[in-house]
């Protein structure tokens, strides 16, 4: 995701500090520093003013109370889209009370630097440009990052392996049976958005067109498609090789486990095949052959143990003829170990960490719809019953004068 981040909204000189370059991370960092970031022990503020004074002021101006900002890391992209979302549920209540707080402020001795951080805030907030590129972040991240995020922390609740005379769900962590096939389907939705990304970011484009000018949309709209070209590129490259041999072989214990072994009795033991092939499984096929046509024919001591072991290769035989037989997952998941994404390709080959999830590129505004609307509802505002206006809030302007 920083990647798209970067290609399309501009490359920062570090990957943690805050810089006053017009950009996204920068803007909700900012957003974070001056609600939630200064505490007692702040000097370059005005009036000791904390986070729970600023809590304060928005409940006395406009009656509505903000729980804790996140902190936006870059290194942990997560915490970045947090504090997006936050951000744009919190945008107009920003700029009506940045408004009122500057005024406030200027009336008195406040610190420049303290003052210059309002001033940049409430300019980033009014520029057009970063607000639809937030928007567009936060699209891009609901569709495909948060789906791979949770997929690669969850954990597969579908029994696989028969153990004591039952069946049972693998350890967590234990879903490299799965990953093949959601590679595939990640890698598809990829292909399939940078081809259609105008549809895709369809809203953001519309606002652009009506709030840039001709020369700044133009560039919007070329960085953009880029910043989805390069995610596209980096997800090949650390991906990809769960669509090929070796790794491949993991999809034995999956869902497709039948038609992937039936293609591998085709294609790996170059044998015929035991009854008629559907799609998928010629496609499995196909992908297996052009492996073996370019040399990859590693298939992790599969084809080995088949050719050694009779018995071994007439049960594979006939898991591969009888759609009615229950799969055996306990003899490949033997294959399905741990990983991390730090792990070296070849430790790869043989260990993984992942769960399930869902990402389709069909009915996309649709799904859109539905993903908004499934989201858990965390209030990030709460409305306040108690009186508010700038009368209250000059109130509490006031209490901290004579305190401090």
């Amino acid at each position: 995701m920083n990647h798209f981040e970067q290609e399309a909204f501009g490359l920062l000189s570090n990957t943690t500090g805050f810089s006053k370059k017009p950009h996204v991370y920068n803007l909700l960092y900012l957003a974070w520093k001056l609600h939630d970031g200064y505490d007692s022990s702040d000097k370059d503020k005005s009036l000791n003013i904390n986070s729970q004074i600023i809590k304060d002021l928005y409940d006395g101006l406009l009656g509505y109370h903000f729980n804790q900002y996140q902190l936006p890391l870059r290194l942990r992209w997560g915490y970045e889209l947090k504090t997006a979302k936050q951000y744009l549920n919190r945008r107009l209540a920003h700029i009506e009370f940045t408004q009122w707080f500057i005024t406030e402020m200027e009336k008195h001795k406040t610190p420049k630097s303290y003052l210059n951080d309002w001033h940049l805030f409430r300019l980033w907030l009014l520029d057009p440009k970063l607000k639809i590129q937030i928007k567009c972040l936060v699209n891009f991240a609901e569709h495909f990052y948060e789906p791979v995020l949770q997929f690669l922390v969850g954990h597969d609740k579908i029994p696989r392996i028969y153990q004591n005379n039952q069946l049972s769900v693998l350890p967590p962590g234990r879903r490299a049976h799965e990953m093949p096939d959601k590679v595939y389907e990640w890698h598809t939705f990829l292909e399939e958005l940078v081809k259609n990304y105008e549809m895709f970011f369809s809203d953001e484009l519309l606002e652009a067109l009506d709030n840039l000018t001709s020369e700044e949309f133009g560039s919007f709209f070329n960085d953009l498609e880029n910043g989805i070209i390069k995610a596209l590129k980096h997800f090949e490259k650390w991906l990809l090789p769960w669509l090929h041999l070796p790794l491949v072989v993991c999809r034995l214990g999956s869902n497709n486990a039948r038609s992937f072994a039936s293609s591998c009795y085709h294609a790996v033991l170059e044998k015929p095949w035991i009854r008629p092939p559907n799609d998928l499984e010629l496609r499995f096929a196909e992908e297996l052959k052009t492996d073996i046509r370019n040399g990859i024919t590693d298939t992790s001591g599969l084809r080995e143990l088949l050719l050694e072991n009779i018995n071994l290769f007439k049960e594979f035989e006939k898991f591969c003829a009888d759609d009615n037989l229950p799969q055996v997952e306990d003899l490949f998941n033997k294959l399905d170990l741990k990983t991390h994404s730090n792990m070296a390709l070849s430790v790869k080959q043989s260990k993984l960490q992942l769960s399930s999830g869902k990402i389709g590129k069909e009915n996309l505004l649709e799904g859109l719809k539905e993903i908004r609307a499934n989201q858990k509802k965390t209030p990030l505002q709460e409305t306040q019953t108690s009186l508010f206006g700038p009368n209250i809030a000059q109130i509490f302007l006031i209490i901290y004068y004579v305190k401090h």
